[in-house]
């Protein structure tokens, strides 16, 4: 709907039915995330007496490339760049922290789960709020092996040789860890437990998290943090807790970090585990519903 919309906005202005050139100035922020006909029409909008156009965007998420299979320029869109572009060289955002974590490669185990975290992280906030995210195909990945690959896929993608994620990794006892994060520099993993939400009971879940990753994933003393990934594609709608409450999928994530923090003294080995949820429901429709949606019959005329 969104892409017809503005399809028909561009053939409105190439056909000079909507008027061109309405804006004395114009602010692009976040352009990386800008498709090329998006920015075609921005610079169509921009009063040519003033041709007053700033465009802010991260050249390290750029997303041009990979969606139209082509280089892109921002002459191609009619953007005079030349001669005119400046690297904004501090960053407002975040802690200078944070920034090194984002950037450097880790040294050891503790560096590399807080990159791993940032990273996880930096997906959520893509399917979750992101203008390109790709949360309306991956709620359709019913078992975790599918969403398993999609996820490291994406993370290896952003790796920039700081770290890899094989695809398939078995452990000598024949288990299979959703995520592995490795670094050549050290032996030092950072096991990450995968759950699609919508598959499993409340009591299954905390089981898990204390059997599977504490116990199993998080045995060798190279490997003291992991990672806890939820994801909820909004078919099941409620998870009963081990005290007969029930929640919904963020009570259920809050619930999981609070269980951890009460239980992580009979686990002395395991330094840290960390609980992320992805809401996939905020930028796309449940299956079921969108199935429903699609059968059912127009009203009689």
């Amino acid at each position: 709907m969104v892409e017809r919309m503005v399809h028909n906005v561009i053939g409105g202005v190439d056909r000079q039915i909507i008027p061109s050139g309405q804006y004395l100035a114009v602010l692009v922020d976040e352009g990386h995330d800008f498709a090329p006909e998006w920015l075609k029409l921005v610079t169509q909008m921009v009063d040519p007496t003033t041709n007053s156009l700033l465009l802010l965007y991260d050249d390290a998420q750029s997303i041009y490339d990979k969606r139209r299979g082509k280089p892109f320029s921002f002459k191609s869109v009619g953007v005079p760049a030349q001669g005119r572009t400046t690297i904004l060289k501090i960053n407002y955002r975040n802690t200078r922290q944070i920034l090194q974590t984002a950037s450097a490669m880790p040294a050891n185990h503790r560096e590399l789960f807080d990159l791993a975290v940032l990273r996880l992280l930096d997906y959520k906030h893509h399917l979750e709020d992101g203008n390109d995210s790709t949360a309306s195909v991956v709620i359709n990945a019913e078992r975790e092996t599918v969403l398993r690959n999609l996820i490291g896929a994406w993370c290896n993608d952003r790796a920039r040789g700081r770290y890899v994620i094989p695809q398939e990794l078995k452990l000598p006892d024949a288990k299979r860890p959703d995520l592995w994060w490795t670094c050549t520099a050290f032996n030092g993993p950072v096991p990450t437990e995968l759950k699609i939400a919508d598959n499993w009971s409340g009591p299954e879940l905390f089981e898990r998290l204390e059997n599977q990753l504490a116990d199993d994933y998080l045995r060798d003393d190279a490997s003291v943090r992991g990672i806890y990934l939820l994801v909820w594609r909004g078919m099941q709608k409620g998870w009963q807790l081990r005290n007969k409450k029930w929640v919904n999928f963020a009570g259920l994530v809050e619930a999981l970090h609070n269980h951890w923090s009460s239980v992580t003294r009979a686990q002395p080995r395991v330094e840290e585990i960390k609980v992320v949820g992805i809401d996939l429901t905020k930028r796309a429709i449940a299956p079921a519903l969108a199935k429903k949606a699609s059968t059912k019959k127009a009203p009689a005329k």
